[in-house]
């Protein structure tokens, strides 16, 4: 149900896309008849029907881009399990972290997080933490991730005390973009 319900988002957000860009083609088309020019030149500026074309079409594209963004993050997250539980543990037990430290440690995708801070709220030893992007790490995302951290208000996961991970994998499961893996500690 999850997977047909993100996949409606992004249909739509499709849609709204291709009117968006429509309506915003029709204020141009218009903008270039005689009568709206004549109505140009009078008052100086564009008229009211074409102005609400642009409007109207840069509206629908932006909503579009952002069902279309938030339909396909939906589609990464796991279903909850049966009972409608929570799939995040309760605690911050140590018990099933076992592997002893600095063997590995977790790596943010940064076009991908979203700043849940799941991760952090699960892990027993304090390796995570949430902060705002710098502007030349902003300015690193790719279009999609510059988006995701716009929309989120630019906060997202990091890494804070790497050596301290002993690799339980909690804060990969919880993630719901995804965005974290185990990689060799490198000091």
């Amino acid at each position: 149900m999850a997977n047909e319900s993100s996949a409606l988002m992004k249909v739509i957000g499709i849609v709204l896309m291709v009117a968006g860009a429509g309506l915003a083609y029709w204020g141009y088309q218009m903008s270039g008849s005689i009568g709206s020019q004549l109505s140009q030149a009078i008052s100086g500026s564009a008229s009211d029907a074409v102005m609400m074309r642009y409007i109207g079409g840069a509206a629908s594209v932006i909503a579009g881009l952002f069902l279309f963004v938030t339909g396909e993050a939906r589609a990464r997250v796991p279903p909850s399990p049966a009972g409608g539980a929570s799939p995040m543990p309760e605690t911050r037990s140590i018990a099933d972290c076992r592997d002893v430290p600095a063997k590995v440690a977790p790596v943010v995708d940064r076009n991908r997080c979203e700043g849940s801070a799941d991760c952090v709220r699960v892990c027993p030893f304090d390796v995570f933490g949430i902060r705002k992007l710098s502007d030349a790490e902003r300015a690193s995302l790719s279009w999609r991730g510059r988006l995701k951290a716009w929309a989120h208000g630019g906060h997202q996961a990091y890494v804070l005390r790497g050596a301290d991970c002993h690799a339980c994998r909690r804060c990969i499961e919880v993630c719901p973009e995804h965005a974290l893996e185990l990689q060799p500690y490198s000091g």
